[in-house]
């Protein structure tokens, strides 16, 4: 239902900003 759609799309946002911070951190931005 909703809640897990959106338990899946903040999950989601998490993920990519922990990946977006370690490519950061390799100097590949």
């Amino acid at each position: 239902g909703r809640a897990q759609f959106n338990f899946r799309r903040r999950t989601g946002e998490l993920n990519l900003a922990k990946f977006t911070k370690n490519r950061s951190k390799l100097g590949l931005s």
